[in-house]
């Protein structure tokens, strides 16, 4: 089916999802770079490059947040979506219109089928996204654009970006059939967004990372600015919100910055920590080049305002009240999750599904030796990917010290979990940000339902 037509009925959404059917090219750089100029739309905003295997999105979504409470524009591009593919391109904090994303897409789909007529094969669905983000910030003009690589980092089509400030947080092992299976080679993949001369922001606690990450570095001359368990302190409190303190750099000064985050995930202390590093370095670009005269000014207070304002779907977020889902999907993520439920310190339940692919019986060792779960529903979600059921099951049974119940489908693994907590009790779901998508939907309907009585 290679450089097949993919069938335009009107709809953008439908030959997007096609595209996978089609296409199982992944351009070069070169190829992406050729395409990317021959579309010819290309913004001007200062750019904020993350990788990293867990909190890249959240950090992207504390940066765009803090940057517009400081009054500057901002355009997000980030993956995956939850419900909606439109959650990928957002400018100001609100994704691109229906309207918008069908524009964005017929101008490029005009621009591919031109590349095409000279023998360049079609976009993948994620280079495609790209590039409508692309266009989209090119006609709005955001002062800053932060792009979220989609894998890996090094070979990853955001990484034709020249950016102002890369940020790499925390890595782990995951995508090992791509990334490679060691974390020496996983963090070389997320170093090779390190640019020439570009300030570089990392998670530095674990050496074997830290020292990826610093000798490529060392190689592009890129200044480092490291970010470690000691630049942070986090603290949950009575109303479940998240306490962080940071160290902030007012001209060489070092000055406490204390915060309250809206959700309870202790794991966001350190990408808190990480954007705000970042936004000092933005700050002193914009001090060095006196790029003040439209704009807004960053500072300690605007940025914790920000931070304090952010809303990131599916990161330890209370869905509905005593109902959390958590986007956590690898063993360290899982790890980082199980931690939070501790600190909460109540009853909880668990619903589960996961990939396939993912370590799934890793995380469920994890699962079970770190929290104490009253009961565990498990069910196999919709995407393609998904994990067998009985096979998930399998993985915890042979760990739980709690019942563990199987249901058809992840809605009603959600339902289950809601129809038998007690008062007090917590639901937590987590495994994939797939099946997030399921219960943030799920939930949505159970409250709808419920709110007509």
């Amino acid at each position: 089916m290679e450089n097949e037509e993919i069938r335009y009925t009107g709809n953008a959404e439908e030959y997007l999802l096609q595209i996978p059917v089609f296409t199982k090219e992944k351009h070069s750089l070169d190829t992406v770079r050729e395409i990317f100029h021959r579309i010819g739309r290309i913004p001007e905003g200062t750019v904020v490059h993350v990788a990293g295997t867990n909190g890249k999105g959240s950090v992207c979504a504390f940066l765009a947040s803090a940057l517009q409470e400081c009054g500057f524009t901002v355009g997000l591009f980030t993956s995956p979506h939850l419900q909606d593919i439109r959650e990928r391109i957002a400018f100001n904090g609100e994704k691109i219109s229906q309207r918008e994303f069908e524009h964005c897409f017929r101008l490029v789909l005009g621009d591919v089928r031109a590349c095409m007529k000279d023998g360049i094969s079609h976009p993948s669905f994620f280079e495609f996204l790209f590039y409508m983000a692309m266009v989209f910030f090119s006609e709005k003009k955001p002062d800053y654009i932060i792009l979220e690589t989609g894998m890996g980092g090094r070979l990853d089509t955001t990484n034709i970006c020249q950016p102002a400030v890369t940020v790499i947080t925390s890595i782990s092992m995951d995508h090992m059939e791509y990334l490679g299976d060691t974390l020496e080679a996983i963090a070389g993949e997320k170093a090779g967004i390190i640019k020439p001369g570009a300030p570089v922001v990392f998670a530095a606690d674990d050496p074997v990372c830290a020292a990826v990450i610093r000798k490529r570095a060392k190689e592009l001359s890129a200044p480092l600015f490291p970010v470690s368990a000691k630049d942070h302190r986090e603290e949950l409190t009575a109303g479940r919100k998240l306490k962080v303190t940071v160290s902030w750099r007012e001209g060489k000064r070092e000055e406490p910055l204390s915060f309250l985050l809206p959700v309870p995930a202790l794991y966001q202390g350190e990408n808190a920590a990480l954007a705000l590093k970042a936004l000092e370095l933005l700050r002193d670009k914009r001090l060095e080049t006196e790029a003040e005269e439209n704009c807004g000014k960053i500072t300690a207070r605007l940025a914790a305002a920000g931070l304090e304002h952010t809303m990131w779907p599916a990161r330890m977020e209370e869905i509905l009240p005593g109902v959390y889902a958590d986007g956590a999907h690898n063993p360290d993520g899982i790890r980082r999750f199980a931690e939070t439920v501790n600190a909460m310190g109540k009853t909880s339940s668990l619903v589960f599904s996961a990939s396939g692919d993912k370590e799934y019986a890793k995380m469920a060792q994890i699962l079970c030796s770190k929290v104490r779960w009253k009961k565990i529903f498990i069910a196999h979600m919709e995407n393609k990917r998904g994990a067998e059921a009985e096979a998930l099951a399998e993985a915890f049974r042979s760990r739980a010290a709690c019942p563990v119940e199987i249901c058809r489908s992840v809605p009603e693994a959600f339902l289950r979990g809601i129809g038998e907590r007690q008062k007090d009790e917590i639901l937590f779901c987590a495994g994939s940000l797939y099946s997030a998508g399921e219960i943030k939907e799920a939930a949505e309907e159970y409250e709808h339902r419920h709110h007509q009585f």
